[in-house]
């Protein structure tokens, strides 16, 4: 890669959730829960994407409240999903499902195996969901976040006239 920010972003990404699972495993000194999201590109099958990925550490959360929230987020943005099963290395096997909008897949979301929590120096159960984020519209620079523990709220700007905001 020429000229990356720094030498962390020296390296092309196949998805947002290592680097917040660093970000919890920082935080670790912080009171539970922690939720974290990211607006970034990876690249997936040698094409560029932008994903919005999230986790969440908590003493008590599950695959069902990880889809609760997904469903949220894509409701917002007038869509209903499918799901179906998906074996990824980094979830619980039968706790992780692949995100359908129309027959595509658009993303994942699931319970993070305890071998990877470990791995980041955590404790207690981790969540983790990505979406394909460019499905929806173009996403322009601006990206405005602001998170309290009783309404999160995430919004973007696409196609340089809508906002979207969603509560979670």
């Amino acid at each position: 890669m020429e000229n990356p920010i720094s030498s962390y972003h020296s390296i092309v990404r196949p998805s947002l959730i290592p680097s917040l699972l660093e970000i919890l495993s920082s935080n670790r000194h912080n009171d539970l829960p922690q939720s974290i999201y990211e607006l970034g590109d990876v690249v997936l099958n040698g094409k560029q994407k932008t994903m919005l990925a999230g986790v969440k550490i908590a003493a008590k959360t599950g695959f069902t409240e990880c889809k609760s929230i997904v469903e949220a987020i894509l409701r917002n943005f007038g869509y209903k999903m499918e799901v179906e099963e998906e074996e990824n290395n980094a979830f619980i096997e039968g706790r992780c499902a692949s995100i359908l909008i129309g027959g595509k897949k658009i993303g994942y979301f699931g319970e993070i195996k305890p071998s990877v929590i470990t791995a980041f120096d955590l404790e207690y159960p981790v969540i983790a969901n990505g979406k394909e984020i460019g499905y929806f519209g173009e996403v322009k620079p601006s990206v405005i976040c602001n998170f309290s523990l009783e309404y999160p709220v995430i919004a973007f700007e696409l196609d340089a006239s809508l906002l979207l905001s969603f509560h979670i």
